[in-house]
């Protein structure tokens, strides 16, 4: 089970979750997202943003890992460094990281009193208030900067060009994937999402794409020549896949990285690779980091929810938040490799995604499928879903509450059989708290 936040710590955070909470309510159109309200937040603290090097990160997918592994890279690389990610899979902790480690529950307490003694109701002189997103977003800052943090990744929480993370002047800004996501709010093509997303991309600061859709490119590519800032892509590394999910690349000007990411999966050989080119990228801050640097911190890596594989007994549950086709995919294809036996599927995903696409690609053999809610932060139909999954899979059974759908799949699976708990990090967090491991 997970470890039980300190009252006060939990209180503090409960605080801010009774704002505005866009990752429990989703929002009808971006006009409640602005970056004034941030600006102003940072300003009434000194600009935190200010005081370390900063890897900013955007993405439909792989932006979780990439930071992860941009952050292990400059840890390993000698520097202080903090990692700010959504959304959390247990705890509101798991999104704040210094050096490879949670941040102390003394630094968060002490930071988010610090923003919550300073609050005022007229704080921004329009009758508004905060957002959760932007708390958290502020704490983030404060307690890197309290922590003497010399480098910082940042990943945006919902777009990038209104994203509360938008207020830093990056060393370099980083944009993983772009599908559909989000749709009621970042557009319904590729090209309105990849501009949202786009928004990240600064005034003469490098911008470095991954594994785009092509629709993506030339919207991603006009942005950047008007902001003059000069762009990167993945292709130019020659990235390698290799047996036993290795993965092999070439930095341009550096080193040849041949390593097994610490996150499973054949597709996260490409979010290492992308970590390393923009940490080398940062302008020369970092100078030239060996070869061994970059495999040792590529290797060490963990992140919760991808692929993850806990034993409980002969029993195997794996818990992977994949939640657009292409991760939805790669989750499939990992878990073939893998369980070729096949397995009980546990499912469920956010109505504000691409659910038919994240469905059409759920892996083939599994013995029974149950769709249920992604826990209570998410808005979502499993009726629908369980509709769209039924025509693939007959037989599939509907159990909204998520404890006796826990329940129904272990009475389902045989002994030896893995449990596949899949498409939302809100129904892995969900499963974990009913789970007595």
């Amino acid at each position: 089970m997970r470890e039980a936040l300190p009252a006060p710590l939990a209180e503090a955070f409960g605080w801010i979750e009774g704002f505005t909470n866009f990752e429990r309510r989703t929002a009808d159109n971006l006009r409640p997202f602005r970056l004034d309200r941030m600006r102003f937040l940072a300003g009434e603290f000194g600009d935190p943003q200010e005081s370390f090097s900063i890897i900013h990160v955007a993405g439909s997918k792989g932006k979780g890992s990439t930071c992860a592994f941009a952050g292990s890279i400059l840890r390993e690389a000698g520097y202080r460094t903090g990692v700010y990610a959504s959304p959390h899979v247990q705890s509101y902790r798991e999104r704040f990281m210094l050096d490879g480690e949670y941040l102390t529950g003394e630094i968060l307490l002490d930071t988010i009193n610090r923003i919550r003694g300073a609050f005022r109701p007229d704080w921004f002189g329009d009758g508004s208030n905060p957002t959760t997103f932007e708390l958290l977003t502020l704490t983030a800052l404060l307690a890197f900067r309290e922590a003497g943090c010399q480098w910082a990744v940042l990943e945006t929480g919902l777009g990038g060009r209104l994203d509360a993370t938008n207020i830093v002047n990056p060393e370099i800004s980083v944009i993983t994937s772009i599908e559909l996501e989000h749709t009621r709010l970042l557009g319904n093509s590729i090209a309105e999402v990849a501009a949202e997303k786009g928004g990240i991309i600064k005034q003469g600061i490098p911008v470095l794409l991954g594994d785009l859709n092509p629709e993506a490119f030339p919207v991603l590519t006009e942005i950047a020549d008007k902001r003059h800032s000069p762009l990167f892509r993945l292709t130019e590394l020659r990235v390698s896949p290799g047996e036993n999910e290795t993965v092999e690349f070439q930095l341009p000007g550096g080193p040849c990285i041949h390593a097994r990411p610490g996150i499973p999966g054949r597709h996260q050989g490409m979010n290492a690779a992308l970590a390393a080119r923009a940490v080398q990228l940062t302008a020369g801050k970092v100078g030239n980091i060996p070869a061994e640097v970059y495999t040792g911190a590529i290797e060490s890596t963990r992140l919760p929810g991808r692929f993850e594989t806990v034993r409980s007994g002969d029993r195997i549950w794996i818990y992977d938040g994949a939640h657009t086709p292409r991760s939805a995919e790669a989750t499939a294809a990992l878990f073939r490799t893998r369980h070729p036996e096949g397995g009980v599927l546990l499912f469920a995903i956010a109505e504000d995604k691409d659910v038919e696409g994240v469905v059409a690609a759920l892996p083939d053999g599994l013995s029974r499928i149950v769709v249920t809610r992604p826990g209570t932060f998410r808005a979502s139909r499993p009726d629908r879903v369980h509709e769209l999954v039924s025509r693939n899979f007959p037989g599939t059974e509907l159990i909204p509450d998520t404890e006796e759908a826990v329940r129904r799949v272990q009475e389902l699976a045989s002994p030896h059989e893995p449990i596949l708990v899949m498409g939302s990090f809100y129904l892995i967090g969900a499963v974990k708290e009913v789970q007595d491991f």
